[in-house]
């Protein structure tokens, strides 16, 4: 079947949105609202939709959250089919403000692999299509930087001109970093041996990592916060034997006893500090990555 494209456009010229001296953004999740941040400076206020360590796909919308887009001039998603609930949440809220997908632009891969490049014609066509997309874009900073370029874009047809200068400094300074760190993250990664080089893990977030930096994904179902029935252990530390994985990547919540059999049973270290979908604890998103690339290289080395 083939994928169509998510496209986004955002609004804020159509919709004619009043200028102010310092508009409201409402981002979907913590990472789309850093990345605002460090675009937009002190020229709008942010606030995240998503209560924090709330995953998408969990996030059921309440009046509560509906009320945060009251005052919104801009609304920034992902995109990509991550907001399932948009659709229905828009019109819960009532929301006739602006809306920018932050993926627009970015070739984004379909669950089977194959990586499918934007396509302009079909901007603003797709709005709230289920698709076959991997959302998790932001796991390559390269792809942030086209993120932080479409979100400038929107906010500067928010804010007076005057301050489009702060903006294009905003970016420039945020994109270099995105792009320093990237090569950083290549260094230090491509220093690991290539038998090592598989991210065995219970998340299903992080494609765009190992394509970027020359991993293999290895998903191990059934390792979340609960604790996996004995048959269903015994077929997850068989197949960490047979991948002869030096470590296991798991979420924060993974039950200690099923980290400590691994440890004992295969071998394998385990590591619960990757951060999938949020900001964790360096509460941005340059943080985020360069934590996740420390946990990676410790773990492997």
């Amino acid at each position: 079947m083939k994928a169509h494209r998510p496209l986004f456009a955002f609004l804020a010229l159509a919709i004619g949105v009043r200028l102010s001296a310092q508009p409201l953004v409402v981002a979907a999740n913590p990472v789309l609202a850093d990345i605002v941040r460090q675009v937009a400076g002190t020229t709008v206020r942010v606030e995240t939709l998503l209560p924090p360590d709330t995953l998408s796909r969990e996030f059921e919308p309440t009046d509560e959250t509906a009320q945060k887009l009251g005052d919104a001039a801009l609304f920034v998603v992902n995109g990509a089919d991550y907001e399932p609930w948009l659709e229905q949440f828009l019109k819960v809220s009532r929301y006739k403000g602006a809306l920018l997908g932050a993926s627009e632009g970015v070739a984004l891969y379909d669950q089977a692999g194959t990586l499918h490049q934007p396509d302009a014609e079909e901007t603003g066509k797709n709005l709230f299509e289920v698709t076959d997309f991997d959302p998790f874009a932001w796991h390559d900073p390269r792809n942030v930087v086209t993120y932080a370029e479409s979100i400038a874009r929107a906010i500067g047809g928010l804010v007076p001109t005057e301050q489009q200068k702060d903006i294009d400094a905003n970016l420039a300074n945020f994109s270099k970093s995105l792009l320093e760190a990237h090569k950083d993250a290549h260094a230090r990664l491509a220093a690991i041996p290539a038998a090592k080089r598989r991210l065995v893990t219970s998340f299903d977030t992080f494609r765009y990592f190992a394509v970027a930096y020359g991993f293999q994904v290895n998903p191990i179902p059934g390792l979340g916060s609960g604790n996996p029935r004995p048959a269903a252990m015994e077929r997850l530390l068989a197949l960490i034997t047979q991948l002869r994985a030096p470590a296991v990547f798991l979420d924060s919540a993974a039950n200690a006893r099923s980290l400590q059999m691994i440890t004992t049973e295969t071998g394998a270290k385990t590591c619960t500090t990757l951060v999938a979908e949020g900001l964790g604890p360096t509460g941005s998103y340059l943080g985020m990555f360069k934590a996740n690339v420390n946990a990676i290289v410790e773990a492997l080395k």
